[in-house]
């Protein structure tokens, strides 16, 4: 790595938050849920016609100019690892074990750890 780990302090998770409602909203995604954690990002989107991979382009591009905008230490230097994982949902019940993954197992991994 060529530059420090920089974590996430609420105010910047919640700024990262907002916008991927923000850019949902705009690109006529539904959103399901969205949780910026100190280190990673979890969003669940459903969006016709775009690939994983682009979606998952354009929320860390859009998060990264907001925090770029708003806390100095981002600029100049990446925000994000390269890349991210992300997964296509074919079932109603794989989209509920996910958001319910997304919006409650990462708070219970920090309160258990």
């Amino acid at each position: 790595m060529n530059h420090e780990v920089v974590l996430l302090d609420p105010f910047q998770r919640q700024a990262v938050e907002v916008e991927a409602k923000r850019l949902a909203a705009f690109r006529d995604w539904k959103l399901w849920c969205v949780n910026a954690r100190s280190n990673h990002v979890h969003v669940v989107v459903s969006a016709q016609g775009a690939s994983g991979a682009k979606i998952r382009d354009q929320i860390k591009a859009n998060c990264t100019r907001v925090l770029r905008q708003k806390w100095s230490v981002f600029v100049d230097r990446p925000v994000w690892t390269v890349g991210g994982d992300w997964k296509c949902i074919q079932t109603e019940d794989e989209l509920e074990q996910v958001v319910v993954y997304v919006r409650e197992a990462q708070d219970r991994k920090e309160r258990d750890g």
